[in-house]
């Protein structure tokens, strides 16, 4: 029943294979060539999370030569000090991941003028990797929250999808598993989305595959 997250067309392409349905597959990642968003929407991916309003509007180019309507889930960049190495720090504002949160809701007019090609599923975000404290994942969450209330607000639409990204860390000085700080991730995530009528995508990677390499 899981999915999977990609960032490649050679990755969409060997999801698919493995067995996993397009319809569970999220492209994210930056540099989506214009080949790589067409085979996504071809497929009919879950969403694709938007980097950049000029990867936006290459969406939707593409979305109008194919005649249908592009998932897509806009990720946030959400001014978050993770306390992990600088170089897979991805959600500080000096970070390139991502777009913050007005120059997402400065897109509203055109993405209402391209409503016809465009299925607004969310949000997103990925504020890094090998995080070991809660702290970061909290308030990114609810800045994402935030953002998303806002722009429900600005494009008058309910958004489907609000996708947490991963990053949860492994330690690397024990063989320990890591069961309590899973618990305490899921509980964080419970708190903070019980009740909000929003299906919750969450990326946990390297904490649950690490040990097997």
């Amino acid at each position: 029943g899981i999915g999977v997250d990609v960032v490649s067309g050679g990755e969409l392409k060997h999801a698919m294979q493995c067995g996993i349905p397009a319809g569970r597959v999220v492209f994210s990642g930056v540099a989506k060539t214009k080949n790589e968003i067409r085979e996504a929407l071809k497929a009919k991916v879950k969403q694709i999370n938007v980097e950049s309003e000029a990867e936006l509007r290459r969406i939707v180019a593409i979305a109008k030569e194919l005649g249908v309507a592009a998932p897509v889930a806009f990720r946030l960049n959400p001014d978050v000090e993770a306390s992990t190495h600088p170089y897979i720090r991805t959600g500080f504002r000096e970070n390139k991941f991502g777009t913050d949160e007005m120059s997402i809701l400065s897109w509203s007019s055109y993405i209402r003028d391209n409503l016809q090609y465009l299925n607004v599923m969310g949000l997103s975000l990925h504020i890094g990797s090998q995080i070991r404290t809660l702290e970061p994942f909290k308030e990114s969450i609810r800045k994402l929250k935030t953002a998303a209330s806002r722009l429900e607000q600005e494009l008058k639409l309910k958004l489907k999808t609000l996708d947490i990204g991963g990053g949860l860390g492994i330690d690397y000085h024990s063989s320990a598993p890591e069961q309590d700080f899973l618990m305490e991730y899921g509980k964080l995530i419970y708190d903070e989305f019980n009740g909000l009528p929003v299906e919750v995508l969450v990326e946990p990677g390297r904490i649950l595959v690490a040990r097997f390499g």
